[in-house]
């Protein structure tokens, strides 16, 4: 079981730094996870939020019809 979950960590990390670009926050939002209980719910919510239209300091919207 350890296997898998170093194995899955990078994807994870991956997936959740795409996310925070989406939505237009640097990666040291993954600094509030480390606040036991709330901490972790700020996050989750962080990421369930819906991305910024358009460009943002990141690059193009990848939803747009200019995207890539």
């Amino acid at each position: 079981m350890p296997l898998v979950g170093i194995g899955l960590f990078l994807p994870q990390l991956a997936a959740a730094v795409r996310r925070l670009h989406d939505t237009n926050r640097t990666v040291k939002w993954l600094l509030v996870t480390m606040i036991p209980l709330l901490g972790t719910l700020a996050f989750i919510i962080v990421l369930a939020l819906k991305g910024t239209a358009g460009a943002n300091r990141f690059g193009p919207d990848p939803h747009s019809k200019g995207g890539a």
